[in-house]
């Protein structure tokens, strides 16, 4: 592999239908590229809905410690030292994190989701109302700020590309309609096909310039990401691990 080329080369994805099954939320199919990526020490930035809690641990399986977006662009977590400047807004977290808040607090959300039913005459039962017991599934309606993925990662675009040079190709890869702002805000986006194989209509009309990845979640993301590393004809050696991707201050 071109490792100078991989280098100029910045992946940004999503996660559940994406890098992680729709079902199952397992990422096997996917391990050839992640770890072409990791040889590479190509950045692997996380854009997703979930929480720092949930991601954390994907992180550790990947076996890579490098910045990720939650609540859909809420917040960026960037490792301590990943960079050689501290990007700003940043403030230090726990475990040797550091923290930028892009989002609107919870509590000015929930009130204002609250008028906003008012209003609507509707009934509307939100988390801050329901015990644990009661929030299942994997699909809702989020709640946001002016905030979303593409706000996010256009602020980490900038970050990386201070450290690693204006140069960098920004990828970006999801599956639906709330993946359109990370979609529209790297130079490639790549959609995933959802089950049965059919891509979202909504955003391929949002984002018409997005190339469609070939197959149905991590399958179709590894096929992508192969591809983008020039791998996709070529079988990859199997490695003891993903690898962690080098800090970029170093």
């Amino acid at each position: 592999m071109n490792r100078r080329r991989q280098r100029n080369l910045i992946i940004f994805t999503d996660l559940d239908g994406t890098l992680l099954d729709d079902r199952d939320y397992g990422w096997t199919a996917a391990q050839p590229a992640l770890q072409a990526l990791a040889r590479a020490h190509c950045p692997l930035v996380i854009v997703t809905s979930k929480t720092r809690a949930e991601v954390e641990p994907i992180l550790l399986a990947f076996g890579r410690r490098e910045p990720f977006v939650v609540e859909n662009g809420g917040a960026v977590y960037i490792p301590a030292g990943y960079f050689p400047f501290i990007p700003e807004g940043a403030v230090p977290e726990r475990r040797g994190w550091h923290k930028v808040v892009l989002g609107t607090p919870r509590p000015r959300l929930v009130k204002r989701l609250t008028v906003a039913a008012r209003r609507a005459k509707v009934q509307v039962r939100g988390f801050s109302q329901m015990p644990a017991r009661e929030v299942r599934g994997s699909r809702f309606f989020h709640i946001t700020g002016k905030n979303n993925k593409g706000v996010a990662v256009a602020r980490v675009v900038g970050w990386l590309r201070r450290a690693l040079g204006a140069s960098s190709r920004t990828v970006g890869l999801g599956d639906c309609p709330n993946d359109i702002p990370l979609l529209k805000a790297v130079d490639q986006p790549i959609l995933v096909a959802r089950p049965g194989n059919r891509y979202d209509a909504e955003t391929l009309a949002a984002v018409p310039r997005a190339r469609r990845a070939g197959g149905v979640g991590p399958a179709g993301w590894n096929r992508a990401v192969l591809r983008l590393c020039g791998l996709a004809s070529r079988p990859v050696r199997k490695s003891r691990g993903a690898g962690a991707a080098r800090n970029l201050s170093r």
